[in-house]
């Protein structure tokens, strides 16, 4: 056996490719990962839940909260506000537990910055624009004019892939979450994580 140091598990993608999907049934199945619930600006959607989904504050709030430096990274997306608490970290890795995200580019990098050593970041794609077009559509959530710059962003997003650490393509949901795990399983046999190994020899 051995004790290990945990890590941050960072699942970026344009908008509709799965990534806060992804990162639920991740948690269902391994239960030493939790999932960093951000806190935004922006309305609350029909069926999303306070807590659960997002944090749902007042712009005047947020502001704050970035002056009382309470966010780990935070980014303006839309006009609304996004940002990932100090808080989720620090209570995931005293409870040593992994803790998964989904951060727009610009946080993610942040947190690879912050957490070189402790932060794995996996990039997510569609397997073409088409089908990312038909997502964002069939989610019937956003006015015609956000998907459109939502599909304008992600055309510029899919370039930075290549900063990542892993590249998935969200072809099939089941086999998606599952490289995930997988990826995730890799990382906890790091060398350089571990902290102590407890070995015992037993006598034959």
């Amino acid at each position: 056996m051995w004790s290990r140091r945990p890590f941050a598990i960072v699942l970026s993608a344009p908008s509709g490719t799965g990534k806060t999907t992804i990162c639920r049934e991740v948690v269902k199945r391994d239960k030493d990962v939790v999932y960093s619930v951000s806190v935004t600006t922006r309305p609350r959607r029909a069926g999303e839940v306070d807590g659960v989904d997002y944090f749902f504050i007042e712009e005047e709030e947020f502001l704050e909260k970035v002056k009382r430096k309470e966010f780990i990274e935070y980014a303006e997306v839309f006009g609304y506000y996004y940002g990932t608490p100090v808080s989720n970290v620090r209570e995931a890795f005293d409870s040593s537990k992994d803790i998964i995200m989904d951060l727009d580019i610009n946080g993610a990098l942040n947190i690879k910055r912050l957490f070189p050593e402790d932060s794995v970041t996996i990039f997510l794609l569609p397997p073409n624009l088409k089908e990312l077009e038909r997502r964002l559509i069939s989610r019937k959530r956003d006015p015609q004019r956000d998907m459109e710059n939502r599909l304008e962003r992600a055309l510029k997003e899919v370039e930075f892939y290549k900063y990542y650490d892993y590249l998935i393509i969200n072809d099939e949901l089941e086999k998606a979450v599952s490289q995930v795990i997988s990826i995730i399983d890799v990382e906890r046999l790091k060398i350089s994580r571990i902290k102590e190994v407890k070995w015992i020899k037993q006598s034959q």
